[in-house]
Order: C-alpha cells, then structure tokens, then sequence
C-alpha cells in the first residue's frame, strides 16, 4: 500500500489539532510543486481531509495541505469557500515529512464546539504523486470519490479531562514538530 502514515488528532473549546507524519523512503522525489491557496494542492504529495459536519449527502468540506504548508480547502467542491483561521506548520526529515493543522470550529460555518459524545464523519488520504502511480491512502473504488459517506469513519468527541493537567516536554527530547509529551 504505501509508507507508513500516522495521524494524531486532539480538540480544544474552540479547534480541532492534527498531527500527521508521512513516513517517506524517497524525499529527494517528493512532490512539492503548489506555493500558494487553493492551488492543486492535491496534485502534490499531500494529506487530504474529508470532513462532514451534519451527515447530510453533498455538504462537505475538502481539505488538502503539502509539505510546503500551502493549503487547499473547499466546500462541497467550491473553492471559493475559505476556512478562515486555518493554520498549517510543516517540516521535512530525512526519512519524513510532517504536518500540522489548526481548524478553529468557527471556520466552518460558525459551527459550535461539538458536545461530548457528538461525532463528525472523517476521512484522512495520503496522496503520493512522486512516481509513475498516484496513491491514495487508504485505497478508494475507481471512478468513486473521497467524499463517499461510505469511506467516511467517524471522529468521535471524547469528553476533555477536567482539572487540572500538567504538559512537560524536557528539552532533551524536543524535536520541532513532532513531540511525545506526557500528559500527567
């Protein structure tokens, strides 16, 4: 299928956080040609999103972001639509690239903070352009597209701990962009 592709996704009151890193035997061929919004960004080696709020067939939004931090975003396929407040940090390694997201609820239409047990339909693809074959990961059917409710899971809202919690990140152990931290 591919290289190995880990995802972290965590919530905040007011946004969702993902962390995604690209696993990538063959850096020197990534594709990173797109700089700037809205461009084909999904023409680049990149982490697509599907993400669908309300369950209701045609209202979507498309997310796509490259390992140059140029953002693609899109609802129900109109281009025009911008997710206002989206922020994107990426990095490359030697064997990797990584990406980060911030997605303020707000910039989807206003929507409040889902609730505790609440879920979104969700679908995270990795595409692969920098050979002969693009990849998409995980396969879809031919002539099916991403936003298929039937290649959507479910990113459901765990209840966030109250009280008080303690993030540490010795020094020792920081890596720019991807972190282990315990949470105590």
């Amino acid at each position: 299928l591919g290289p190995k592709t880990d995802v972290r996704v965590l919530y905040s009151p007011t946004a969702l956080y993902i962390g995604a890193v690209m696993h990538e035997p063959d850096m020197q061929h990534l594709v990173a040609q797109f700089d700037q919004h809205d461009l084909g960004i999904y023409s680049d080696d990149c982490l697509e999103l599907i993400i669908d709020l309300t369950g209701r067939p045609g209202l979507y939004y498309h997310i796509v972001v490259n390992a140059l931090c140029s953002i693609y975003d899109a609802k129900d396929g109109n281009k025009s639509w911008n997710g206002e407040g989206f922020l994107a940090k990426s990095s490359r390694h030697e064997d990797k690239w990584i990406v980060e997201l911030k997605l303020p609820y707000a910039a989807f239409d206003n929507a409040a903070a889902p609730e505790p047990g609440e879920f979104w339909a969700i679908r995270f693809a990795r595409e692969r352009h920098h050979n002969q074959d693009c990849v998409s990961i995980p396969m879809i059917q031919p002539m099916s597209s991403l936003s298929a409710r039937q290649f959507l899971g479910k990113l459901v809202f765990d209840p966030i701990s109250e009280g008080d919690i303690e993030i540490s990140c010795p020094v020792s152990t920081f890596d720019m962009g991807m972190n282990s931290v315990p949470v105590e």
